[in-house]
């Protein structure tokens, strides 16, 4: 795993001469492996899965989707965790395996992570949804149901990127469409990536991100007026940051 997560060359080598194969991936992601094992061959596959769009052809024969169903319920939280690593991964550049995740009930199972009580976990299933609803709103209706739980996952003080994770994937589920706002805004989402933009520097940037996305649907933008939405905005007018900047400006230029 070392040689192709170092070397774009490595990984061209290890797709040429059968990395991907059915038959091979069905071997080393048989949950009866080692951990250790399991771990190596799903950070390889998550390089892969990086590099755009480049091995989707080989990744899709490689018919991951039913090892990935089975190792989201692994017992070692280390292979739970790489696991939504992978599909967060596989997400990144596009939404080309977005149908593949419709099956093998592997959506619910990503959701259910994010109450998981390792936070490497809790931290993953949050990038792996967030980037699940990133490029289409083709997943929202399934993903809908993490709302309540990634709202709960800003006040996660295991680690700040939990808490990004989760606000960045709250974003995404009003990028595409209008589908989610009611249930963001039942679930309090404006009301808490606004609290939350008066946190720290990062903390501040991810909200921002995400109440831009906020802003562009009507609904969700009466709710962030009834939040202080327009005291917020005074307050990191201020910041000289100029991706804040950046996000401040997206907000204003859709408010009606």
């Amino acid at each position: 795993s070392c040689l192709v997560v170092g070397s774009d060359c490595f990984e061209d080598q290890f797709v040429t001469y059968g990395g991907l194969d059915p038959s091979f991936t069905a071997h080393v992601l048989q949950p009866s492996q080692p951990s250790e094992a399991l771990a190596g061959a799903l950070t390889v596959l998550a390089q892969i899965g990086r590099r755009k769009d480049k091995f989707n052809k080989n990744i899709k024969q490689a018919q991951l989707t039913s090892h990935i169903s089975t190792l989201l319920i692994h017992e070692n939280a280390n292979v739970c965790a790489k696991t939504c690593n992978l599909i967060g991964n596989l997400c990144r550049n596009s939404g080309f395996y977005y149908s593949e995740l419709k099956k093998d009930n592997i959506l619910p199972k990503i959701v259910d992570l994010c109450k998981h009580s390792d936070p490497i976990v809790r931290k993953f299933a949050a990038f792996a949804i967030g980037n699940a609803c990133f490029h289409d709103d083709s997943l929202y209706d399934v993903l809908g149901m993490s709302v309540f739980l990634l709202v709960k996952l800003l006040h996660d003080s295991a680690d700040e990127k939990i808490v990004t994770n989760a606000a960045a994937a709250l974003g995404n589920m009003a990028r595409n469409s209008s589908k989610l706002s009611d249930k963001l805004i039942s679930s309090n989402a404006p009301q808490e990536l606004i609290k939350l933009a008066y946190g720290s520097a990062q903390f501040r940037k991810m909200s921002l991100l995400a109440l831009a996305n906020f802003a562009q649907h009507d609904s969700l933008q009466k709710a962030l007026f009834q939040q202080n939405l327009s005291q917020l905005l005074e307050h990191v007018g201020k910041d000289s940051d100029p991706s804040i900047q950046k996000s401040v400006h997206r907000i204003l230029s859709r408010l009606r």
